[in-house]
């Protein structure tokens, strides 16, 4: 009979409401995994959620860091603290799995980057938007050529900052890097209304960025910072252009015949299922013509989780499997999350000029 393999213990550096909505259930969801212990400045609040989770409270951060039945950490904190809180653990040898920004101030998210880049042991940044399950679908046909070679991509609503542009980087190719931008942002008025949270803003900022990348794709970028939040700014879809078709959101387009000139249409279907009075999403199909093209499967199909609780689940399945397996590669390493907020940073230079534009300082002897 084989032996049950020890559950990873992981501790959470935080005790706020990430920790209080998403990784404290999920901890105590997965299989294979079981909530080590608690670290938040607030001692009682810390207190608190480590007694909800069966896990310890720790007094301090080091006594985390030093406790062996430690295997992993999930870093959740307010985002203001994550550069001091990063420096940290970059000299700390077990894997973690952090969160966005690496910092507001892109010189400093730099530094950061450069500081955890050094580290040997798994280092993921826990970022949703690109790995939802129908970004995955669409990432997968465009894997597939379905769609042709993809040179544009567009973001409207759908995130801000970081959370924009990883996906569209993730239509693009990951490593392309901007070479020029144009971007501008606007304070402009807004009219009373009740938003989703019940409150209310007197204007909104709008930003909008055309990005040229160095692998020659384009991306334009478009937020208000009441996407998240009002009823007249609820419109949130991204995609992109191919040579053989195109996204909008869920709608989808491609030539599959070379001799034939129409195109094909692409239908997303979500097949649900009714677990313990919640209904859970089960799988997803694209149809062509009611013949499958592709599915995906919730991995978790025995657990009551949302789709971005899907998301955030695969990141936590990673970790602790790169605990016992050194080959497990990050969902979202910290390269590409460093380049996603380099793609910011030249954003914001560009919204700081009076030109409205940003480029690259060529290297010696480049052609312009």
């Amino acid at each position: 009979m084989n032996a049950v393999p020890p559950e990873v213990g992981v501790a959470v550096i935080g005790a706020g409401t990430r920790l209080r909505t998403l990784y404290g259930p999920l901890l105590t969801m997965l299989p294979g995994i079981r909530p080590a212990g608690i670290y938040g400045r607030d001692r009682q609040r810390s207190a608190e959620a480590a007694t909800a989770l069966g896990a310890v409270a720790y007094p301090d951060f080091d006594a985390l860091l030093e406790d062996p039945g430690v295997d992993a950490v999930i870093a959740c904190v307010t985002w203001s603290q994550n550069p001091e809180l990063y420096r940290r653990l970059a000299a700390w040898d077990r894997p973690v799995l952090l969160e966005t920004p690496l910092s507001a101030d892109p010189t400093e998210a730099a530094d950061v980057a450069s500081a955890l880049l050094g580290r040997s042991s798994y280092t993921d940044v826990a970022e949703q938007y690109h790995r939802r399950p129908i970004e995955t679908i669409k990432r997968d046909l465009i894997n597939r050529g379905v769609f042709g070679d993809v040179q544009t991509a567009y973001s409207d609503g759908v995130g801000h900052e970081y959370h924009g542009v990883s996906l569209l980087r993730s239509y693009l190719g990951q490593p392309a890097a901007p070479r020029r931008v144009l971007a501008a942002q606007r304070d402009l008025p807004m009219a009373d209304h009740i938003t989703h949270r019940g409150v209310f803003f007197a204007g909104e900022r709008i930003q909008h960025a055309v990005i040229e990348f160095d692998n020659d794709t384009l991306a334009t970028y478009h937020w208000s910072w009441l996407n998240y939040e009002s009823p007249i700014r609820a419109r949130r879809h991204a995609g992109f252009t191919g040579t053989r078709g195109a996204a909008w959101g869920e709608e989808m387009v491609a030539l599959t015949d070379p001799d034939n000139p129409h195109a094909r249409h692409y239908r997303v279907q979500r097949r649900t299922r009714v677990l313990h009075g919640v209904e859970v999403l089960a799988e997803i199909a694209v149809l062509a013509d009611e013949t499958c093209i592709t599915k995906w499967h919730n991995p978790y199909p025995l657990l009551p989780l949302d789709e971005e609780r899907i998301t955030a689940a695969a990141f936590l399945t990673n970790l602790a499997a790169s605990v016992t397996d050194p080959t497990i590669a990050p969902l979202y390493p910290l390269t590409e999350a460093a380049a996603d907020h380099a793609t910011v940073a030249a954003m914001y230079q560009a919204m700081a000029d009076e030109s409205g534009s940003w480029t690259t300082t060529p290297s010696p002897g480049a052609v312009p």
